[in-house]
């Protein structure tokens, strides 16, 4: 517990105010035993800061919001590539819903994205799945580490986007280091059957 403490005072002292890139609206909150100490709410954090604390090497966070669960097309695709620690590529893009697929309520009350929005504003999925693909693969190529939260529903979601458009392109879950499988046994939240969500 004391581990955690001083973790959470060192992410207060190295906010500040020196014109570094910031991550605003940062909410941090540490469990200590029995009592939750609420570090602060809308910090301002040095984002170098915190890439210091990431793994060197390269590391690729990736992330989809989708039309639903039963057809589950990606209508939102983000990414961060992370080359020692450092922003090397992002992007967050909507993409165009696929013939047939409609937008699930229970998704957009979720995401808050509409059919409209993708209509309107949406890339072509093929390409921009296909340039995250290549990231992918040259990420997998040079040793490096490509995450994801809930990796088997995001694999699925990809390969039934890329199956809408008769595109070949799969990923297979496996390679992939997944933050919410990992993160299980630490979790507070138990399903009706008492195992960890």
């Amino acid at each position: 517990h004391d581990n955690l403490e001083r973790s959470g005072a060192r992410f207060c002292r190295n906010a500040g105010g020196d014109g570094k890139r910031k991550a605003e609206h940062t909410e941090v909150t540490v469990s200590t035993g029995g009592r939750r100490c609420d570090i602060g709410a809308a910090v301002s954090v040095q984002l170098n800061d915190v890439l210091d604390m990431l793994p060197k090497g390269e590391v690729l966070v990736w992330d989809t919001e989708t039309c639903g669960i039963k057809k589950p097309a990606i209508c939102q695709l983000g990414y961060v590539l992370l080359r020692n620690g450092r922003v090397e590529r992002e992007r967050e893009v909507l993409l165009q819903i696929p013939n047939g697929v409609m937008m699930e309520t229970g998704a957009q009350n979720t995401h808050g994205i509409s059919a409209q929005d993708c209509l309107w504003k949406g890339e072509n999925p093929i390409d921009e799945l296909s340039v995250l693909y290549d990231l992918m693969s040259q990420t997998f190529g040079r040793g490096g580490v490509c995450v994801g939260h809930n990796v088997a529903f995001d694999v699925r979601a990809f390969n039934f986007t890329m199956e809408c458009f008769r595109n070949e392109m799969r990923l297979d879950k496996e390679p992939f280091f997944d933050t919410m499988r990992k993160s299980r046994d630490f979790s507070p939240l138990l399903a009706k059957n008492g195992i960890r969500k």
